[in-house]
């Protein structure tokens, strides 16, 4: 295969003794014969679950090299679609306005980084070091070719699709893809298919699937570019965190201080979503290694745009059997961790002006527990931490606010699976929460969608408090 042409071989055999599936009419119907460009849509929502089962099988056609240039930014609020308006013709104005879901197909000029995992068998990075025509046309021209899959997955999935090239793409790249290498190919506008005609059918399973990891994004692109640092950031909630923020187009950096194999797989995880990570041993109550966990994210990558205060211990110890150091452990962990992280972001954030700073509270610290006097005490310190930074920053354009937890089930708790079991019978929706429960408070407050939360607690906690 000669790098940055897109020649395609075809090899027909006709007696084999396996030989290959084929679609029936109905399924060639509905990929080709009755697809159309479409210019109106219906109110009916896609669902995220859609839109990944969408990605999860174009992600999986082939380009040359298996190089996967390209990148999908997802635009589904009108809030983010009014964004676009500025780049679009009049023509294309109502019908962008009006669907359910616009995606923005680019490609990364950065793609051959990942060439090592997705093309082992050759030095394919070396093909495109230095060559920088080269690079611009095989994103170009495989991006172009992903472009082309998505729409027939769309098809796959139920989804009527209108393809789209007449935008400014320097409006779109500057408005979206700022601060990446990231540029704009096309447009598409999807909606749900009315007529759900019969899908056909495929037996075919990709060969090594483990070794063909696409470098797409697999969320909706809501922390495009944008560079995290996540603070207990290898196990739990910090770990569905970082992994939400990857697949939502972010870089992960996060701290951490024990589970070591935890740390080397989420890093091995984030880089298998495109995305750079970088894990950081931290003790976050010792300002030289919060100090120093800062500058490594900032030196690396250039800056930070989010950080998530997690880090935090949990101990349950009836009062009278606690000593001062159990206590100043738990107030050191959560309050003085707190702070120092608190203190650098602001320090990297103030002189640009922007930045988010998402803290961990709990539940505990509005109505306390039993047995649980020192966490709740600590947690009600975050809380009260966290709405005074919010006011201190946001005239310097950075929001402050936090996720306050329920019970979350990650595995490693200190609570019995019978006090587990009943806690979760006790709620209104009668079961814990888990780690991913909570992330999509995490992603919207990190994101442009949370632009005027200031000093603001999300709840994700099963309706066992409603504050």
């Amino acid at each position: 295969m000669q790098a940055g042409f897109l020649l395609v071989s075809t090899a027909i055999q006709m007696k084999s003794a396996d030989p290959m599936t084929t679609l029936d009419p109905a399924g060639r119907d509905l990929l080709f014969n009755d697809a159309r460009t479409h210019n109106g849509w219906t109110d009916q929502p896609v669902s995220d679950d859609t839109l990944r089962e969408m990605f999860d099988l174009l992600k999986m056609a082939p380009t040359s090299a298996n190089c996967s240039p390209a990148r999908f930014v997802f635009l589904r609020s009108p809030q983010s679609r009014m964004r676009l308006a500025p780049a679009l013709p009049p023509g294309n104005l109502d019908k962008t306005m009006s669907a359910p879901v616009t995606v923005i197909v680019a490609h990364d000029l950065s793609f051959h980084e990942q060439l090592p995992r997705l093309f082992p068998n050759a030095d394919a990075r070396s093909w495109f070091t230095g060559n920088d025509e080269l690079i611009r046309q095989t994103a170009f021209r495989n991006g172009t070719l992903q472009g082309a899959y998505m729409m027939l997955a769309a098809r796959a999935v139920g989804l009527d699709c209108g393809p789209m090239s007449g935008f400014d793409s320097a409006k779109v790249d500057a408005e979206f893809l700022a601060g990446t290498t990231w540029r704009s190919n096309s447009g598409m506008a999807t909606r749900r298919n009315c007529s759900r005609a019969t899908r056909g059918s495929s037996s075919r399973t990709p060969a090594s699937y483990s070794e063909r990891i696409p470098t797409m994004q697999t969320g909706l692109q809501r922390l495009n570019g944008k560079r995290a640092l996540i603070t207990g950031g290898n196990t739990g909630i910090g770990r569905a965190v970082a992994l939400a923020y990857a697949a939502e187009g972010a870089d992960v950096a996060f701290a951490w201080i024990d589970r070591e194999p935890e740390a080397h797989s989420l890093v091995d995880e984030i880089e298998r979503l495109g995305r750079r990570a970088l894990a950081l041993r931290c003790d976050v109550t010792s300002e030289a290694a919060v100090t120093a966990a800062f500058a490594a994210v900032a030196t690396g990558w250039g800056g930070i745009d989010i950080v998530v205060s997690n880090a935090g211990i949990q101990r349950p110890q009836p009062i009278t059997e606690m000593t001062l150091d159990d206590w100043g452990r738990m107030m050191s962990v959560h309050l003085r961790g707190s702070f120092l992280v608190g203190r650098e972001a602001a320090r990297h954030m103030i002189p640009a002006k922007q930045g988010r700073i998402i803290t961990v509270c709990s539940q505990l610290g509005y109505i306390g527990r039993e047995n649980y006097t020192a966490y709740s005490t600590a947690k009600g310190g975050v809380i009260a931490f966290t709405r005074a930074l919010a006011k201190e920053l946001a005239p310097h354009g950075i929001l402050v606010n936090g996720v306050s937890p329920g019970l979350v089930d990650t595995g490693f708790d200190p609570l019995s699976e019978d006090v587990k079991a009943a806690h979760a019978a006790s709620l209104p929706l009668k079961r814990l929460g888990t780690p991913e429960d909570m992330t999509p408070a995490f992603v919207f407050l990190a994101s442009e969608e949370a632009r005027y939360y200031c000093g603001q607690l999300l709840h994700p906690n099963g309706g066992e408090i409603m504050p």
